[in-house]
């Protein structure tokens, strides 16, 4: 599925999760953790599947109405992102 998905979109599909809903904290959590994302060197849509599946398997889908879903919300978005900085040897730099 992410394999179709260019960085920005898929990023900006993650930046609507933050105002879907989530609470005060969760809001700046995912639009931290969106930014240090959109801030990756580079999109390997293959290892970012793998982040996911290392964290929780299927945590992030999107329904019949082309709304994307973290099962775990705010902090399991977090972990995923930093598993895929960490799995493709970029440094999980702080974002401001």
């Amino acid at each position: 599925m992410f394999d179709m998905i260019p960085q920005q979109n898929f990023c900006d599909m993650l930046k609507s999760l933050a105002f879907q809903g989530a609470r005060r904290g969760g809001k700046a959590t995912i639009l931290n953790a969106v930014k240090a994302l959109e801030n990756a060197r580079q999109w390997q849509p293959s290892v970012f599947a793998q982040a996911i599946d290392q964290v929780q398997p299927g945590a992030i889908w999107i329904d019949t109405n082309e709304c994307i879903h973290v099962e775990g919300g705010a902090a399991t978005l977090v972990l995923i992102v930093d598993a895929y900085l960490e799995m493709t040897g970029q440094k999980i730099r702080e974002v401001v």
